[in-house]
């Protein structure tokens, strides 16, 4: 996602694949997943989106995070310029977890970096 302004303590970079999905979805589950993606990006992985660590994928590192019941973020950690970044593989059923964790390839992904299309400031979370 662009830098909104909001000092965030991870930044968030999409693929092509997710970005096409995002521009989809009707503006109801935009906002669920901008609430998602900012407890991400915010570090906190418990209560809000239950992130987990995948297991038996060969040696590779991947999460996912709980979007809505039947749905999932699958995402991988790595550094950009500097920061730690959470790069956003896609959005999966929650029954595909596995199999789609398996065939993410951190090397090879090709994560953008958008221009900001608005930007907002937003108090502080209190959780």
């Amino acid at each position: 996602m662009a830098d909104s302004g909001v000092a965030f303590g991870y930044l968030l970079l999409i693929n092509d694949v997710l970005k096409d999905h995002i521009l989809g979805l009707r503006p109801a589950e935009k906002q669920r997943l901008l609430e998602k993606l900012e407890f991400l990006a915010n570090g906190i992985w418990d209560a809000g989106v239950r992130v987990k660590k995948l297991k038996g994928l060969s040696g590779k590192v991947v999460f996912e995070a709980r979007l809505s019941r039947g749905e999932r973020i699958l995402f991988t950690l790595g550094r950009h310029d500097g920061r730690i970044a959470i790069y956003l593989w896609g959005i999966v059923s929650h029954d595909d977890v596995d199999r789609l964790g398996r065939s993410i390839v951190p090397g090879n992904a090709p994560f953008l970096l958008f221009e900001s299309q608005s930007s907002e400031e937003k108090p502080e979370l209190v959780v």
